[in-house]
């Protein structure tokens, strides 16, 4: 793994990754497709809660979720490496396709993806891939078949399990009669803009990413991993849209309830990871939240406290609920009381919450 010479980050990390002055992070290689750092425990956790509050599994649909994201990534880099390998689709020798899966995979690890590698290729019809430590498995399924559905040029449909060794055996196998660009509508890819801002980071000299990001985080290429180094919990880079695209088809599946669900479910999350001696005494809301803004979540314009009330407007919001939710657990963590939260989010890019005890 190459790193910067200054700060010791991967260097794929400023080759592929923006800040913007609004609070985001995007992917250079994939116009407007925005990333965060998260807790991989705290993506979990939003999927198993929200499907045991509903009484239905959210794996495969999670999975759809991800899949037209997956087929922008794969677009990209299509174009950037593929293009130029000799052949097509059905005649490129398939030690160059391997040889190219191979090196994605690598780019996965640094993100925090997990481990993977090719066990199989059999071009167009079957791949088989080997996942350990995935940060999400469902959410990495979706994203790699969308991924190869791009590259093959085929839609493919999988099977996934655990094998003996404790890794994942995950089975794309292509489906007949079923185009690439086929696929569920409700998980359309939604183009949104995003507000410009005064987000300022200090970057370092030579690879371009903010400081921030090389005293916070730690990696491991080998077994695909990204450790806070505070905490030593696990965080991952992940494409927000997969997640956005889950949340709006629940909202019309099943009606604004979700929303609260999640929140609710973060705020629990937040409040317990946060229940630290350190964080208490420090009671400083304001250094709080605008850490989170390295990590792309968005920027937070005004953070105000009057009497048990906190207030917190956020522009770019990489996400409504769970960053109402995450606000919540703060206060509940800092304030040591029970809160209820309210939300506004007039468009995308705006976001009003409201925290006050219970």
């Amino acid at each position: 793994m190459r790193v910067c010479g200054t700060c010791g980050l991967p260097s794929v990390i400023g080759r592929s990754m923006r800040w913007s002055s609004g609070g985001c992070i995007f992917a250079r290689d994939v116009q407007n497709t925005r990333l965060v750092y998260i807790k991989t425990d705290e993506v979990n956790n939003i999927l198993r809660g929200v499907s045991e509050r509903i009484g239905m599994p959210l794996g495969r649909i999670a999975a759809r979720a991800e899949v037209p994201l997956g087929r922008r990534l794969g677009k990209a880099y299509y174009a950037e490496y593929l293009s130029l390998m000799p052949g097509s689709r059905i005649t490129r020798p398939a030690f160059l396709m391997k040889g190219y899966y191979e090196r994605i995979f690598k780019v996965f690890s640094i993100l925090g993806f997990g481990r993977l590698s090719l066990e199989s290729y059999r071009p167009r019809r079957r791949i088989v891939v080997s996942m350990l430590k995935p940060y999400q498995p469902d959410l990495l399924c979706g994203l790699c078949r969308g991924f190869f559905e791009a590259a093959e040029g085929v839609a493919f449909g999988y099977e996934a399990a655990e094998d003996g060794s404790g890794a994942l055996a995950a089975a794309f196998t292509a489906e007949e009669g079923v185009g690439a660009e086929g696929g569920d509508e409700r998980f359309r890819y939604e183009e949104r803009e995003h507000l410009p801002g005064n987000v300022e980071h200090r970057i370092c000299g030579e690879c371009g990413v903010p400081v921030r990001i090389s005293q916070t985080f730690y990696w491991d290429e080998r077994e695909g991993l990204i450790g806070n180094r505070k905490h030593h919990m696990r965080e991952v880079v992940m494409p927000v849209e997969g997640l956005n695209a889950l949340f709006r088809e629940l909202k019309e599946e099943l009606g604004e309830e979700v929303e609260r669900m999640a929140a609710d479910i973060q705020r629990s999350f937040k409040r317990d990871a946060y229940l630290q001696p350190d964080i208490r005494e420090r009671h400083n809301y304001l250094a709080l939240l605008r850490q989170q803004t390295v990590k792309g979540l968005g920027n937070f314009t005004l953070i105000e406290k009057r009497g048990e009330r906190l207030r917190v407007e956020v522009e770019n919001p990489f996400n409504a609920p769970l960053l109402a939710g995450r606000v919540a657990g703060y206060y509940e963590a800092l304030e040591g009381v029970e809160s209820r939260v309210e939300w506004e989010a007039p468009d995308p890019r705006r976001l009003s919450i409201e925290v006050a005890p219970a």
